[in-house]
This record gives structure tokens, sequence and C-alpha cells, in this order.
């Protein structure tokens, strides 16, 4: 079978991936359907979106596809011609979707979506897909293909909504996966990947490339325990239903079966766990702990819940290699995070789980909502105290709030009046182009004045670089340059808070001034170094 001519007897498959080379769910599909006896593509279609300078300056950022991406896109399409193209995509790029399945529609493929956003908003999707997957695609893809296969009906398949006479048919929702150790790998070589980005079109995997060293992404568990307000998990709990339980956990040995597994074929310098809440019950966690330290030994990081993280826990981390801790915060303010966030976690719990992190030696990312139309002004000065009392050194992530489609927070928003349905992340795309949260930003003069200060308190020294940061993994690499007393000093200015400009202005200056000095630094220093190395050569 050739590139030119589609199987006459099995069918073939291509899945789509939009800004996420990690692919985690279209990879272990791609797997699923590879032990099922068909050929699946992975299609990588743009990189991150942390690409492009987001790691060291909060910026305004616009990073769609170009139209000679998208035509290199339906060269491949019209070269490949799956049968089935699926396309996995969050809200914000539901207009690529729409342009993509154009496409292939023009190779002659049947096109499924799935993903969080179709999930959520199925019978949206069908205006412009032939199925949506809600949930869960495993067992639905490889029925699917069977189907397609053996010439039977697909229209039964659970998971999967359709159209038919023009009426919405969806299919009952088949039991969670619970034996997450029966699911196979995501696939590392045997297959043909491609990815676009910068114009080009690459015939490999950009992201497990034996060729370069690379942070192996992996998940040891599916689902969340809490139900945040702006979160999709909660929409998803409603979708499943008595589906099963909807947080499970692989099994310890079958995580480091799949990591030992990376590193034979891969130059996996570090792993970095994407689980909605690594586990910290020392059951699980202590027999990971042992055997992560004897089978692996490569640098980790993971992402916990405050409630979860104790001194025990993280002693335990540091010792097996771990490195980072992720937290989600969002707000400083106990009434906010309860009553708008549904986040119990208090105060002093986020004090103790950064002080555990900090002794510990680990690096700490902490979480930050701004842009909420249901905090004030009391409740962003708070969110800055918080800040402030985490131990040092800190990175933050700022974000704007994000109204995905079947969160509660958006739902509550929509039904007051605060936002238009014009103002859902799948129509505004603020989940791409305004996620991260700026002076630029800012919804008003509060918003804006608060979150210049966040990333003031947020700027960081790295000794080795000699460079000012505003994220830096290093633990002791690193100092804040604001003093604490500084960023308190600013945070009462009444003109400063009337005119955040001034400050943001300021602050910019300063970064200028500060790098060129740095910079002029560093090549002195290199060329000492040049000089030096020249004569002791001699």
């Amino acid at each position: 079978m050739t590139d030119n001519n589609k199987s006459t007897t099995k069918p073939r498959a291509a899945l789509v991936s939009i800004y996420d080379v990690y692919a985690l769910g279209p990879r272990i599909i791609q797997a699923e359907l590879m032990a099922g006896g068909f050929e699946c593509d992975l299609i990588l279609f743009r990189e991150n979106l942390t690409k492009g300078g987001f790691r060291h300056r909060p910026e305004p950022f616009t990073y769609w596809p170009t139209e000679r991406e998208y035509e290199l896109l339906e060269e491949l399409l019209a070269r490949r011609r799956p049968d089935v193209l699926g396309v996995s995509f969050r809200s914000f790029a539901l207009d690529m979707a729409v342009r993509i399945s154009e496409m292939a529609r023009r190779a002659g493929s049947m096109v499924i979506w799935g993903g969080s956003h179709p999930t959520l908003m199925p019978e949206e999707c069908l205006d412009h897909a032939d199925l949506v997957c809600v949930g869960e695609g495993e067992g639905a893809m490889v029925d699917l293909m069977r189907a397609l296969r053996d010439g039977s009906s697909y229209k039964g398949v659970p998971n999967l909504c359709l159209r038919e006479g023009g009426e919405l048919v969806r299919n009952p929702i088949r039991p969670l996966i619970q034996d997450l150790d029966a699911l196979g790998f995501p696939s590392i070589g045997g297959f043909k990947a491609y990815t676009i980005e910068g114009d080009e079109l690459l015939e490999k995997d950009s992201y497990l490339d034996p060729d370069k060293p690379i942070l192996y992404t992996i998940v040891a568990s599916r689902g969340c325990p809490f139900k945040c307000t702006f979160c999709c998990n909660d929409a998803f709990r409603k979708i499943y239903g008595a589906a099963g339980p909807y947080l499970r956990k692989r099994s310890p040995e079958n995580v480091i079966l799949e990591l030992e597994g990376a590193r034979e074929k891969l130059d996996v310098r570090a792993v970095g766990f994407q689980d909605e809440l690594f586990s910290a019950n020392k059951k699980w966690s202590g027999p990971f702990f042992e055997a992560y330290k004897e089978k692996i030994k490569l640098p980790f990081v993971v992402e916990l819940h405050p409630k979860s993280v104790t001194a025990e826990f993280a002693q335990s981390m540091k010792d097996a290699g771990g490195v980072s801790v992720h937290m989600g915060v969002q707000s400083g303010s106990e009434r906010a995070r309860l009553e708008e966030y549904g986040r119990p976690e208090t105060d002093e719990e986020i004090k103790r789980a950064s002080e555990a992190c900090h002794d510990a030696g680990l690096s700490t990312w902490y979480d930050f909502i701004f842009n909420d139309p249901y905090e004030n002004g009391e409740d962003l000065e708070r969110t800055l105290e918080l800040m402030l009392s985490l131990s040092r050194p800190h990175n933050f992530k700022i974000f704007s709030l994000c109204y995905l489609p079947g969160s509660k927070i958006a739902e509550r928003a929509l039904a007051d009046g605060t936002i238009s349905p014009e103002d859902m992340d799948h129509v505004s795309k603020k989940g791409f182009t305004g996620l991260w949260a700026n002076h630029f930003s800012g919804r008003d003069k509060d918003n804006s004045f608060f979150m210049t200060l966040a990333w003031i308190e947020a700027l960081k020294y790295s000794r080795k670089r000699m460079e000012l940061l505003f994220f830096s993994d290093g633990f002791s690499d690193s100092f804040h340059v604001a003093p604490r007393a500084l960023v308190r000093l600013l945070s009462r200015s009444r003109f400063l808070r009337e005119r955040p400009i001034i400050l943001h202005q300021a602050l910019c200056l300063f970064l200028r001034a500060a790098n060129w000095k740095l910079g002029l630094a560093r090549a002195l220093r290199s060329r000492a170094y040049k000089v030096k190395k020249m004569f002791s050569g001699r």
C-alpha cells in the first residue's frame, strides 16, 4: 500500500494533535489501534503554546498557524488519504479544527473529533465533524475501525455522537477504564509521524525523537478528586455519571515499565508527570519512589494540591529524584477560593506546603488567576500578600480567568449576565491568546496593578546565567530581585494603583537597563575566559 492508494481491506487512521506535541491521549489511542492491527499516522500540528518567548517575559502574544502550514497539512492529507481522521483539541482551537476537517473531507476522510471541547459540546461540534467521541477514546476508536473493516454499522458504538436524519444521537457512555495498566504505552517509533511547525513539514515525531534529549511526559493516573469551578473536570463527572470511579491510578510497576522502555529508546533527561494530581498517598508513592530511585534515577516534576503536601512526602520525593512541584493556588483570598473556585484549602495549608517543598529543596511553581469579575480589590490585596508569604525562591504562572464550556463558573457568569456567549473560550480564544495575564490584559486598573506587582515579585536573578528571569527552575541558583518590603510599599501607593501603566513602564525600563548591563557583563566574562584559556594552553 502506497501513500497514494487507500487500503481496500483495512481502514487507515490518522490522528491530528493541535498545539500539543506531548499528545498523550492521541498517542495512547494510536498504540491501541496499532495493537488491533490498524495503521495509524500521528500528525503534530504546531508546537506547544509555551514556545515563542513566554518563559522570560510577560508580553502580549499571538501564535496562530500560517497559511503555509495549513497548505502543508492539506498536502499531507491528500498524500496519506486516511480513511478516518481524528482531531484532538481544546476549546480555543475550534476554528482550526473546522478548517482541518474541511481539508480531510477533500481527501476523502471520515472526520471524528475528540478531546475536552468535543466532549463538552458534541452537538455544536457535529456541525463540522461526522462523529464526536465523548470521553475516553481508546475503545470507541478501535470499535469504529473494526466496524469499518468488517463493513458493519458503527452507529451504536458507545461514546460516539452523530446525527441521523437531522437528529442528534448520543450513544451510551461506556464504563470508565478502571484497569489503566491494561492500556498500551504511548507508541515510540514503528509508525508514520509528522510535525508541521515553522512553515515546514518534518516527517518525524518532533517530541519523541531518539536524536534529541527530552523531558519525557507521562501520566500515572486519570481524573481528579477536586471540583474546581473553572475546570472542565467537574463537567466531565456529570457526563460520566455512573460510569465508574472517576479517579483511577496505574500501578507503580506499570509506570516504571513505561519509563524503562522510554529510556531504552530515547534520550530521556528528565520526567514530567502530567497527572491532574500526582498521588501523595503513601501506599502508592512509597513503593513508586523506591522503584524510581532504584531503576530510573532521573530528575522528575509533579503537580500537587497544597492539601496533599506534607514535609514527609516532599522529602521522600526529593530523595527519589524529584526536583520541582507545581501547585494550583488561584487566589490569596480564602473567600474567593472557597466561594468562587470551590477550593477548600486554607492559607495556612498553602504556606505549610510551600515551606515543606522549600525545606526539601524542591523548586516550586504556583498558579494564580486574575481578571475574575467576582473578585474585588480586597481579594487582590490578599492574593499579593499570600504570594509574598510563600517561601522563596518561587515561580508564578499568572493566568487570566478563562470561561471553559461546561465549567461552573462559566455557567454562573452566563446566567447572571457577567459575560456573553462571545466571551466563552471557544469563541473569544482567550485560552490561546490571553491565558497568560499581564498589564495589557487587565480587566480593570486593580487587576493591571496587582498583576504587575505579581510579576515584580516573581522576578529573579540567575547567578549561573547572569540573567533576569521570571521563571527559574534552579533552587539555589537564583534569588528574588525585589525585597518583599519594596513590593508591599508599592502596593500601598494609591497614585500607582490609579495609574498602573506607570508601574508597568517602570518595570519594562528596569528590565531593559538591567539586561543591557548584564549582557555586557556576560560578554566581558566570556572574553576573559577565552583569554585565560589561551594563555593557560601555552
